[in-house]
């Protein structure tokens, strides 16, 4: 599964997870379903940095740990059930600004952004899905990657979350964006893979994963893979005007790359930030 999951029109019946919901294997398809076709792929990042080691080094990190969900890491590093581990690039499909969102991921408010990559997600994909995809261990602190190797030996997915709260009689209430069950069976739920449940409590996400998943065996305790950028995606994210600052950015260095005031812009008050 790769680039072709983006084809063809989105199927609203398909998409749908009430009517989808017979069995695990259903429920996936329509999470698959309902991700390759979003009209919007974005990603809230703690700082401009970031995305200017992006640029400069034309890859995307995926990783394996440094989530803020307490259940997720185990669930990104268990190969029991299928021998793979995965990492987990997250975008929120959501089509407006989320205070929320950037609350949760402005480690400095006034200088961190948010990417409108859309239809770039699905370049990104298709770039990769033909050539080795390097795997090593990324330095959060240093914003480093030391290469530990390579393999084409992977498969590149794209599923959306879905968000799950157990029933006190064992079922569970399933959402993903408007649409909702109450009393899906366990053994439904239970059968997903681990890595795309969250709960409930994290719906207002509407949360989109990228994932490439490798066997255990070839990256046993690395913490990341990089997937390369090319020079037309790259030149995207310089000129197109899909980096948004925050609603509090306040840095004024001059940059190579264009960025467009948040809709949020002297709309809210932040903690510890001026109200610009």
């Amino acid at each position: 599964m790769g680039s072709e999951q983006f084809e063809g029109n989105k199927d609203e019946q398909v998409a749908n997870i009430a009517i989808n919901c017979a069995d695990a294997a259903e429920l996936y398809e329509s999470l698959k379903h309902s991700a390759g076709h979003h009209r919007t792929y974005r990603i809230y990042y703690k700082s401009i940095e970031i995305v200017e080691q992006i640029i400069k080094n034309k890859n995307l990190i995926l990783r394996n740990d440094n989530f803020n969900d307490c259940e997720e890491k185990d669930s990104l590093t268990d190969s029991s059930i299928d021998g793979f581990v995965k990492f987990i690039l997250c975008l929120t499909y959501s089509l407006s600004e989320s205070v929320a969102m950037w609350y949760m991921y402005g480690d400095n408010l006034e200088s961190n952004v948010m990417v409108k990559y859309n239809t770039l997600i699905k370049d990104i994909v298709k770039y990769n899905e033909n050539s080795p995809i390097e795997f090593g261990f990324f330095d959060s602190d240093n914003k480093t990657f030391e290469k530990k190797g390579e393999t084409s030996n992977c498969e590149i997915t794209i599923v959306d979350v879905l968000y799950c709260e157990q029933n006190d009689n064992g079922t569970y209430y399933i959402k993903r964006a408007e649409k909702s069950k109450k009393n899906v069976p366990k053994e439904v739920v239970e059968s997903l893979p681990k890595h795309i449940c969250k709960n409930n409590a994290w719906n207002y996400e509407n949360e989109c994963r990228l994932v490439v998943k490798v066997p255990k065996e070839i990256v046993n305790g690395v913490n990341a893979v990089r997937l390369k950028l090319s020079d037309d995606i790259t030149k995207s994210l310089i000129k197109d005007g899909i980096i948004v600052k925050s609603p509090s950015f306040i840095d004024q260095n001059s940059r190579e790359y264009r960025m467009v005031d948040s809709k949020l812009k002297g709309k809210v008050v932040f903690p510890n930030c001026e109200n610009i």
